[in-house]
């Protein structure tokens, strides 16, 4: 075996991860993939549920890393804001921000009501730019 291989150069044993939309499919597997490099990680959901909770220590359990959930509402800024915050509070620091969260629209642009665009705009794109503002405030300070 290598000594020095290239796995270890991407090693994340202590940095602190937020995914967003961590509940399920790609969020979730991009939350184990992290935490098997060794990132403790913080999932942040919109539909909060004991499943989430199980799910995180299922991570935690197979992978030696802490984990929390966190209910958030990503199309608020001020949620976005509170929760970034919490984590920090309670890991003592963020390394890396996902901005996953997102949700579909329902009918497929011509079929759809102005107010399904309007709340798919707010979690797909103004929860990212809220997630990227947040986080980015932290990382300036750290």
């Amino acid at each position: 075996p290598i000594e020095d291989s290239v796995f270890k150069m991407f090693r994340l044993d202590g940095k602190t991860v937020i995914i967003t939309g961590g509940a399920g499919g790609i969020g979730y597997e991009v939350a184990r993939g992290l935490a098997e490099a060794g990132a403790n990680v913080d999932r942040d959901m919109y539909n909060f549920s004991k499943t989430a909770d199980k799910l995180a220590a299922t991570i935690s359990k197979d992978f030696n890393v802490k984990t929390k959930t966190y209910q958030v509402a990503v199309e608020t800024y001020a949620a976005v804001e509170k929760a970034v915050a919490e984590v920090v509070q309670d890991f003592g620091r963020l390394d890396i921000m996902i901005a996953n969260a997102g949700i579909p629209t329902k009918a497929g642009g011509l079929d759809d009501k102005v107010e399904d665009w309007n709340r798919v705009r707010a979690i797909d794109f103004d929860g990212a730019y809220y997630c990227a503002r947040a986080s980015g405030l932290v990382f300036r300070k750290q």
